[in-house]
């Protein structure tokens, strides 16, 4: 089963193509195919994950891919990775995607003109996150992070024109959309300059390669510095962390199901899964892993004041979102910093304190998706 990992993204963005092509004389302007499509890519998420689990592989990673291009020394290729984290992933994010969407269904019912146009932008704001979370390298990541990145300025200003509550309203949707997509994109230029970076040092951005610790080793330590530095200045833009937080609490100009999904199941999860993912290279230096703490301490305090100073209850959950964000982001750098620590002096113990660290900030991402979903 788990050789049919690719069919969790492609099911939500075949839902995409199909509601552009028939949602219009489908029942619900294609909310069923959308949630048909949730669905089934939740039901493979666990089939997977429960093969996997309870598969002689565990914990071990199954990779599969295929050979994309190549220039030179250079490969690119595309395919899935399923481990532990992995599995985690895909099952909330579909799962929650899937409640939403069945929530949609009455939410959007008076939205008769601009019901399709929703079903659609939303599966294929699921294939992206979904894409993101299976992908075997950073190039495939970032090619599903640009597709989310694309999907929330539109859903965000969705209401952009004809807003039920008047000119003003529209107008400030479309700000709102317009400045998140301009804050996250500045994030993404870090991002890229960091995956050129990498793929500098290591010839390849396939997981299976850079997290070889033969590969490691022989990559002069600064350029991998330099290279995760960046990477993490993407995680800042996407995951709303301080000095780029600002986009976040004015994107609940959006639908408020919107809200939700970019709050609990896609978007500003995926800067949270970089870290994660890129967890055995981020922790080959502790003053790296100490910077990301620190961003991710401060950001929760210092949002978690703002809520205190806010009366917009819509407002107020999103700086929450910042704030537990934050809390994410400080887990795993601080537990990142032990362990690299512990990796330099060979103590058993800071590893296992890094260890719980990272299991602790992965946990917080599941639990903050189902709490912030049902707020």
């Amino acid at each position: 089963m788990i050789e049919y990992t690719w069919l969790i993204p492609f099911v939500p963005m075949l839902c995409f193509v199909l509601i552009g092509i028939f949602g219009q004389k489908t029942p619900q302007k294609g909310g069923y195919i959308a949630i048909a499509g949730a669905a089934i890519s939740f039901a493979l998420s666990a089939l997977i994950a429960y093969e996997y689990l309870t598969g002689p592989d565990y914990p071990a990673p199954v990779v599969d891919s295929i050979r994309w291009f190549g220039i030179g020394d250079v490969q690119l290729n595309l395919g899935y990775y399923v481990d532990g984290l992995t599995c985690m992933m895909m099952l909330f994010s579909s799962f929650i995607s899937m409640l939403i969407f069945v929530y949609s269904v009455g939410y959007m019912g008076d939205q008769e003109g601009r019901r399709k146009r929703y079903y659609a932008e939303v599966s294929m704001f699921l294939s992206g996150m979904l894409g993101l979370i299976v992908s075997s390298n950073f190039l495939e990541m970032f090619i599903f992070w640009e597709i989310m990145g694309l999907c929330s300025y539109l859903l965000i200003g969705f209401w952009s024109f004809r807003h039920p509550e008047g000119d003003a309203a529209s107008a400030n949707a479309a700000s709102a959309a317009k400045k998140a997509f301009l804050v996250t994109r500045f994030g993404d230029v870090c991002l890229m300059g960091g995956l050129f970076v990498l793929l500098y040092a290591f010839k390849s951005l396939d997981f299976v390669d850079l997290f070889d610790p033969a590969n490691i080793a022989a990559v002069n330590p600064d350029t991998l510095t330099l290279g995760m530095l960046l990477c993490f200045g993407g995680v800042i833009g996407k995951s709303a962390q301080f000095p780029l937080h600002d986009w976040l609490p004015d994107a609940m100009a959006g639908p408020t199901t919107v809200s939700s999904l970019i709050h609990a199941a896609t978007m500003v999860k995926a800067g949270v899964y970089l870290v994660a993912r890129g967890y055995p290279l981020f922790v080959q230096n502790p003053d790296v892993m100490l910077f990301v703490g620190l961003i991710g301490g401060f950001t929760a305090f210092f949002t978690a004041t703002m809520a205190l100073n806010n009366m917009n209850i819509k407002r107020v959950l999103a700086y929450s979102t910042l704030s537990q964000l934050g809390y994410m982001i400080l887990s795993l750098g601080a537990g990142g910093y032990l362990f690299a620590l512990g990796m330099d002096t060979d103590n058993v113990a800071l590893m296992a304190a890094g260890t719980a660290g990272f299991v602790a900030g992965c946990f917080h991402m599941m639990n903050h998706a189902f709490f912030k979903a049902l707020l």
